[in-house]
């Protein structure tokens, strides 16, 4: 048996992992000069005003919502087809979530976002699904309709652009991810862009304990102990420069990585589109960002249900992924909020049939072909 194929194995080379044992060396490993350089590279790449590097995604979707004024009493309208955290976060400021159904693609429908308004309704989190953006004109219009704010969940998105303008510098906050899975990786990490002025000055104090100096600027920047201020209780939810090394080493690559991710995507669609299972939809707004290959499986079209599908493509030494099951159907959101299954039909149909493919743009042809005889192999077999 051939070596596995490890669902969402990091792309890492080694002149990332050069650039951490620099970072390591030099005696500063916490939160610095490199982290600085993240925050100004990712500021360039998007075309946004600002960009502030947090310890996780999470982190960076509780910052935007706090700084955007989020909290007790308030209702945030979001996708139920995304992993936990973008609804978590919303419950962490103190306010609600409200769900809306999404359309064929996966992605949040403009149409049951207004019909989920209510007056307690401070902003929307859209989710960019596997790096495919949403309708953002529709979701704008409903905000500036409601005074709503928009913080995008851009976790699977960085590089996708909407309609000549680029993810991070549409809503009033995105949010990127930096997780080991993610198109370039910290290990663990985020970034928040922003074009709205207040909003990354109060994220950046939030994100380091509500104090007015860094421990970079009191000890690295300066090389001398400054005194400082706590302006409001904060968090600690910095990214240390050993994490923010890998990530800027990628970012400054990922034009090749993202030009990889897309050679594999049109063979997966070139090999696929002839066997009886469902394939991504086209993308034509934009810039796809390419994060997750799904399909749609189902029994009646292949005589195999999911389960079954995971575990002959496991036997074949091919890992998969399942994104995402609805979180109308996880015990918390369904006992909260009382949720029946066919509340949202279409997250509920994704959920019961998704099923995604390795896809990193450190796959090799080979790894690449052994997928495609293996996916052809449990259609036929």
């Amino acid at each position: 048996m051939s070596t596995k194929i490890i669902f969402g194995r990091p792309d890492i080379h080694e002149q990332d992992i050069r650039a951490a044992v620099r970072v390591i060396r030099s005696g500063w490993v916490g939160m610095g000069a490199v982290t600085a350089k993240l925050e100004t590279a990712f500021r360039k790449y998007t075309g946004a005003r600002s960009a502030t590097a947090v310890s996780s995604g999470s982190g960076g979707l509780f910052l935007a919502l706090l700084a955007n004024g989020i909290g007790q009493g308030d209702e945030v309208i979001t996708s139920p087809v995304t992993f936990p955290a973008t609804a978590n976060e919303v419950l962490h400021t103190g306010a609600e979530v409200r769900f809306a159904d999404v359309d064929a693609a996966g992605n949040v429908d403009a149409s049951k976002i207004e019909q989920a308004v209510t007056e307690r309704t401070k902003a929307i989190i859209p989710v960019h699904l596997y790096g495919r953006p949403c309708d953002m004109d529709a979701v704008m219009k409903i905000a500036r309709r409601y005074k709503l704010a928009v913080i995008e969940d851009a976790a699977h998105a960085l590089g996708a652009t909407y309609k000549g303008r680029s993810i991070g510098t549409i809503g009033d906050a995105t949010v990127f991810s930096l997780y080991a899975t993610k198109n370039i990786t910290a290990a663990e990490g985020g970034i928040v862009t922003t074009n709205v002025r207040g909003t990354d000055t109060m994220m950046k104090l939030l994100r380091s304990y509500g104090i007015s100096k860094t421990a970079w600027t009191r000890f690295g920047k300066a090389n001398r102990s400054m005194p400082y201020d706590t302006m409001l209780p904060g968090y600690n939810l910095e990214i240390p420069d050993v994490l923010s090394a890998l990530a800027l080493s990628q970012l400054g690559t990922y034009a090749r990585r993202l030009a990889r991710r897309k050679q594999i995507w049109q063979q997966y669609d070139r090999h696929f589109s002839t066997l009886p299972v469902g394939l991504p939809p086209a993308y034509r707004d934009g810039r796809h960002a390419m994060h997750l290959y799904t399909i749609t499986v189902d029994r009646k079209a292949t005589g195999k249900d999911r389960e079954t599908w995971v575990k002959e493509l496991a036997r074949m030494g091919i890992g998969t992924g399942i994104h995402f099951i609805s979180l109308h159907l996880h015990a918390y959101f369904r006992k909260r909020y009382g949720y029946a299954p066919h509340d949202f039909p279409n997250a509920l149909d994704l959920s019961r049939r998704t099923l995604s493919l390795p896809l990193t743009s450190g796959m090799t042809d080979e790894e690449v072909a052994r997928v495609v005889r293996a996916v052809r192999k449990v259609c036929n077999g």
